[in-house]
C-alpha cells in the first residue's frame, strides 16, 4: 500500500517527544476558490481539520476566527511579520493555513438486481499548509478524500467531510510521531519468545489502547548509533504515566534476543547500553467506524484501521515541500 503522509526524519534519541499542549497550531480562516467549492463547503472543510488537529493527541489550536489577529491580514513583508510576531505572540508554534480547492457530487443512476437507484459521489480536493513560526518552515499538502453510497446524497456529502477530518488526524500523527523505549523490566517471555512488554509512554503522553509502535535495537558501530527495526508492539493497557503494557504483534525472537543483548550490554559496560526504541505507528490504528450503505439503505457497520482507511481515500495525496 502506498503511503502519502511525508514522515519525519528519525530521532535517535528516544524520549525526545514534545506533549500536545506544547505545540499550538493558529488556524487561519481557510479559502476557497469559487467554481470549485463555495463558503459552506469551506467552512465544513475547516471544522473538521480543526476535529482533525483536537483528537490527533499532538497539539491543540487557537481559532484564528474568533481572533482579532485573525481577522487582520497584513499585505506587506512588515505588516505580514508583525502580525506573526503577533500569533507567537498569543502562545503559537505553527499556522495552518487552508484551500478548498473542488467539491464536487456527481449522480449517476445504477441498476441494482433490476431496480433504478441513485448512486453519489463526493470528492474533496483540497490543500492544507503548515508554517513553523521560529523557523519559518513549511509543509504543503494536497488532498483528494472521495466517499460514494446510495439514495442519501447529503449522508454521502457528510462522510466525504468526515474523511477530510481522518485525513487531517492521521497527518498530524505522522508528521508528529511518538518516540520512547521498551522498559527493561515488566516484560513476559515463552522461550525463546518476548510475549509482553512496557513502554515508557503513558497517561501523560496521550497513548491509548490499540495503538502501534514500532521497536528498534540499537547499537553502536564505529562510533554511531545504528538503528534496525525488529517488531511491532500494541498498547493493551495504559498503566501509568509514562508506562504502557504492550502484546508483541511482530518480532517476538527478534524482540528477546535484543533485550538479552541489552543486558549483556548493560552488565558489561552501563554506559554503552541502548534501551530498544520505539516510534508510533498510526496505520496499526484501529480509529474509525465505516459505514456502508447498499441500495436498500441497509448499513453495515464495521471497524476498520487507519491503513484501511487510506487504502479508500479516492486518491493519492501528494507533499509539497
Amino acid at each position: 500500500m502506498k503511503r502519502f503522509f511525508i514522515l519525519f526524519a528519525t530521532v535517535v534519541f528516544c524520549g525526545l517527544n514534545i506533549l500536545a499542549e506544547e505545540r499550538v497550531i493558529f488556524c487561519e480562516q481557510f479559502e476557497y476558490i469559487s467554481g470549485g467549492a463555495s463558503e459552506a463547503d469551506m467552512i465544513k472543510v475547516r471544522s473538521a481539520a480543526l476535529k482533525g488537529i483536537s483528537e490527533s493527541d499532538r497539539a491543540t489550536f487557537i481559532d484564528a476566527t474568533k481572533s482579532e489577529i485573525g481577522i487582520r491580514r497584513g499585505n506587506t513583508t512588515e505588516e505580514i511579520v508583525e502580525r506573526r510576531q503577533a500569533i507567537k505572540a498569543l502562545g503559537a508554534t505553527h499556522i495552518m493555513e487552508g484551500r478548498v480547492n473542488s467539491c464536487i457530487t456527481k449522480h449517476e443512476t445504477v441498476k441494482i438486481k433490476d431496480k433504478n437507484s441513485n448512486k453519489y459521489t463526493t470528492t474533496i480536493n483540497y490543500t492544507i499548509t503548515l508554517t513553523t513560526i521560529e523557523s519559518g518552515e513549511q509543509k504543503i499538502w494536497n488532498f483528494e478524500n472521495s466517499y460514494d453510497g446510495y439514495d442519501d446524497k447529503d449522508h454521502v456529502y457528510s462522510q466525504a467531510i468526515e474523511k477530510v477530518y481522518y485525513t487531517v488526524y492521521g497527518n498530524l500523527r505522522y508528521y508528529w510521531p511518538l518516540y520512547a523505549h521498551v522498559l527493561d523490566e515488566g516484560f513476559s517471555k515463552n522461550g525463546n519468545k518476548m510475549k509482553t512488554c512496557c513502554i515508557s509512554l503513558g497517561t501523560a503522553d496521550k497513548v491509548k489502547v490499540g495503538n502501534y509502535f514500532y521497536v528498534y535495537e540499537v547499537t553502536q558501530i564505529a562510533g554511531e548509533q545504528v538503528k534496525s527495526k525488529i517488531g511491532e508492539i500494541k498498547i493493551t493497557a495504559v498503566i501509568g504515566k509514562h508506562v504502557s503494557r504492550c502484546e508483541v504483534k511482530k518480532g517476538e525472537k527478534e524482540i528477546l534476543t535484543a533485550m538479552n543483548n541489552y543486558f549483556n550490554i548493560k552488565q558489561r559496560n552501563p554506559e554503552q547500553a541502548i534501551p530498544l526504541q520505539i516510534k508510533s505507528d498510526v496505520e496499526g490504528d484501529t480509529i474509525w467506524e465505516k459505514i456502508t450503505y447498499t441500495a436498500g439503505g441497509v448499513a453495515a457497520l464495521a471497524l476498520g484501521t487507519y491503513a484501511a482507511f487510506l487504502e479508500e481515500l479516492g486518491g493519492e495525496g501528494t507533499t509539497t515541500e
